[in-house]
């Protein structure tokens, strides 16, 4: 029984206790022990309870079109959920789908390394490097550079393949056990395996270690409820394992080292110009005290001509009487060079 069909029998009911209610206030108090028959009812009174009903029937209608509408969109909705289940149902198998391919795991875990480093303020192919071939032939997934030529390397090709199937039982089954100890061995023997590549001896400016990628935190969440010591094992063999959250804490580090690197730098260039400019000045101040020697020298000659002619030349001059009076010249008085009185700006 659907419930608009509960709703019209309780909708029945109420109707039929308002008649009885109606008639049983008309009858004055009318009981079966009474003699008596009941007055008959009026035509009035008729047509009275004939309002009421149609009253209480448009009410009842209105109260089942609202009802039905309220029922319909509440259909509407559930309908909309399930399609948005199945959608992402399918969407889910597609993602398991894609991420059983190593390929597509390599691809995705390269995507997620870009996101982090662009997110840290990093630059590709100036602050890191993607899927770079070394001198040695090796390829790894990311080397984050840092200054004086130091170098972190960073691994994503770690397999999951354990996890994504202990997804899809039930978490309190024997086969999830042991799915998720598969999962923690698979990143101790990966862990392994990047000992044994030795990036860090091989790549020029390494910092002497690997960092190893996990795209999600559950994988590393996961292998510790099983393994808790599989951080201090990797650490042991210089691989240090590292998430999304980790990593771009990691990476956002390197990008403030290159900020107070470049900032030393600048302020070295600083230094070393302020240096120049201080020679220059220097050599500038002895070439203005070169000139100020130069024109007292010059005045000095000057004055000395000056007297020789007063006292050598004119008179003689003077005493050839067709010539008539010379002008006197006038020495100069008082005339020197005014030197630097700084020390530092001397000779």
């Amino acid at each position: 029984m659907s419930y608009t069909e509960l709703f019209f029998i309780f909708a029945s009911l109420l109707l039929g206790l308002a008649i009885g209610y109606f008639l049983g206030s008309r009858s004055h108090g009318y009981s079966p022990t009474d003699s008596v028959q009941p007055p008959a009812a009026t035509g009035q009174d008729m047509a009275l309870l004939s309002q009421h009903l149609r009253q209480l029937e448009g009410r009842v209608q209105d109260l089942s079109n609202r009802t039905s509408q309220h029922f319909g969109s509440i259909g509407q909705q559930l309908r909309q959920a399930v399609e948005g289940d199945a959608r992402l149902v399918e969407a889910t198998r597609s993602l398991e789908s894609t991420l059983s391919s190593h390929s597509a795991r390599g691809a995705w875990g390269e995507i997620e390394l870009h996101r982090i480093f662009e997110a840290a303020g990093l630059q590709q192919h100036v602050d890191y490097s993607l899927q770079a071939v070394q001198t040695d032939r090796s390829r790894p997934d990311a080397i984050i550079h840092l200054p004086e030529s130091g170098s972190i390397v960073v691994d994503a090709k770690v397999p999951f393949d354990a996890y994504l199937r202990a997804m899809e039982v039930p978490a309190d089954s024997a086969e999830y056990s042991q799915l998720m100890h598969a999962h923690a061995n698979t990143l101790a023997e990966h862990v392994k395996t990047l000992q044994k590549r030795d990036y860090h001896s091989t790549i020029s400016g390494s910092l002497g270690f690997t960092l190893m990628f996990l795209p999600m935190e559950a994988l590393l969440s996961a292998a510790l409820d099983v393994d808790p010591a599989l951080l201090e094992t990797s650490m042991r063999a210089n691989v240090y394992i590292v998430t999304p959250t980790s990593l771009l804490a990691t990476a956002r580090t390197c990008a403030q080292i290159w900020l107070l690197a470049k900032t030393e730098d600048n302020a070295r260039d600083i230094v070393k110009l302020g240096q120049e400019l201080s020679g220059r000045i220097a050599t500038a101040v002895n070439h203005l005290n070169r000139v100020g020697s130069s024109l007292q020298s010059a005045l000095k000659a000057y004055n000395q001509t000056v007297g020789s002619l007063e006292t050598r030349v004119l008179p003689q001059i003077r005493k050839i009487e067709n010539l008539g009076e010379m002008p006197a010249l006038n020495g100069v008085e008082d005339a020197t060079a005014r030197a630097f009185s700084s020390a530092e700006w001397g000779d």
